[in-house]
């Protein structure tokens, strides 16, 4: 994924940007984060109309698992509410 594609910089927040403005590699990193993480996707699903169930596996905790896909949630100012594993 070339992170300098228009199509991914449309994708993220203002909150972002102004996080992102402090440390300029932080976009790249979390680009590359994003198309290079060792998870695997099993299901997302509508528990109520405000709040999804994302599940999925992460194969390399604790050692990158879960944290670029917490950055993507709350990029777009959704709010975890819970974990577990």
């Amino acid at each position: 994924i070339d992170y300098q594609d228009k199509k991914w910089k449309e994708l993220f927040s203002n909150k972002f940007w102004i996080k992102a403005a402090a440390d300029p590699k932080y976009y790249e990193w979390l680009v590359d984060a994003y198309s290079s993480g060792e998870y695997k996707f099993l299901s997302c699903d509508l528990v109520s109309e405000n709040t999804a169930k994302l599940v999925c596996e992460t194969w390399s905790a604790p050692y990158g698992g879960f944290e670029s896909l917490k950055e993507l949630i709350l990029n777009f100012d959704f709010e975890i509410v819970e974990e577990w594993s």
